[in-house]
């Protein structure tokens, strides 16, 4: 896993040279392939018995795919290499000294609550916990990767213009908020059924634990396209600091208390509420760059919400959130999917334009 850091850093040069002429589409599209390889590579390494070796190895070659076609896509768009310049070298280490104190603080507040469940309820507990936090991550992981490649180059341009700022992220929020409410919604009602089937009955706690963290899946989209701009202004290591102390903070206070009442369950509704806290921090830091407000973003949430709590009432109404088999799992699946979509775009009029 050493590998990464470095081979995450050589695909460095082709996505800055990518995102100057805003060629984003082709950028994520790229890196895209990172997490699919890891999920098709590494469950294939699994069952043919090479165990978290293998995860580490597909995430290895997933890191190593997206590095090979980005360099490739940057050299047929005319990259060449550039020179060497003292004073340029110089801002960019300080900079990068900025964002790398509240890089380090937010890795932290996204794993101390791994080490505060294995200190109140031991390391069998933490297994479980930990295998739902990390399953839970993937779409976090795909909202973060897009804000960077896709919103930040744009937000960069439109600094200093808070009307167009405005634009692009009430556009981008809109979007990334119907996706994010659809998964989370799947997860929710299939994520516990899904677990007990692939690893057995043993891991249900894990299942419910996934459940709960849907939620933060959900909202991820309105810390991380805010955060894009912050980043634009030059400001993220302000704003990253201060979400990350109160991220850590709230879980330092919260997650030995719950552990005690709900055990991993807890663990996983203080996950929510800490990044939930450390997003409204990062939206409120954000306003005199140009973040919607808050009656804005209640007006965004409203059609996911009406498609989430649509969908919802009626699987659970139906029975269909308890799939016995493979043949029902996915029945269920294309039906919540369905069901949300209509409400999304009939009850909450709203629109899934994903071409902008």
């Amino acid at each position: 896993m050493a590998l990464l850091p470095l081979i995450e850093t050589i695909s460095g040069g082709p996505i800055v040279s990518l995102q100057r002429p805003l060629l984003l589409a082709p950028v994520v599209a790229r890196q895209t392939w990172q997490p699919a390889i890891y999920v098709m590579a590494g469950g294939l390494l699994v069952v043919k018995g090479f165990g978290t070796l293998g995860l580490a190895w597909a995430q290895v070659a997933g890191a190593l795919a997206t590095t090979a076609t980005l360099w490739r896509l940057g050299l047929q768009n005319g990259m060449a290499p550039t020179r060497f310049e003292l004073n340029v070298a110089r801002v960019i280490l300080r900079e990068s000294a900025k964002q790398a104190a509240a890089g380090i603080l937010g890795f932290l507040g996204e794993r101390i609550d791994n080490i505060l469940v294995a200190g109140s309820l031991g390391p069998a507990a933490l297994s479980f916990y930990s295998f739902a936090w990390n399953a839970s991550r993937l779409p976090v992981f795909i909202v973060s990767r897009v804000s960077r490649s896709a919103f930040f180059p744009a937000l960069v341009l439109s600094h200093g213009r808070p009307d167009e700022t405005r634009r692009i992220l009430s556009r981008g929020l809109s979007v990334a908020l119907g996706l994010s409410f659809g998964t989370g919604l799947l997860i929710a009602l299939f994520g516990a059924e899904v677990v007990t089937m692939v690893v057995g009955t043993r891991w249900a706690i894990a299942g419910d634990c996934l459940e709960i963290m849907a939620f933060t899946g959900a909202v991820s989209p309105l810390l991380f396209l805010p955060f894009a701009a912050l980043q634009a202004s030059g400001e993220a290591h302000k704003g990253g600091l201060a979400a990350s102390s109160l991220h850590i903070l709230c879980q330092l206070a919260l997650i030995p208390v719950m552990c005690a009442r709900f055990g991993e369950r807890g663990a996983a509704i203080v996950n929510f509420v800490a990044f939930g806290i450390a997003a409204l921090v990062i939206v409120r830091w954000t306003r005199p760059f140009g973040t919607p407000g808050a009656s804005e973003i209640l007006a965004m949430l409203r059609a996911p919400l009406c498609g989430v709590g649509g969908a919802a009432t009626i699987m659970w109404l139906a029975g269909w959130t308890k799939p016995t088999n493979l043949v029902s799992l996915v029945a269920g699946l294309v039906t919540s999917s369905l069901l949300y979509l209509f409400g999304y775009l009939a009850i909450g009029r709203g629109r899934l334009d994903l071409r902008n």
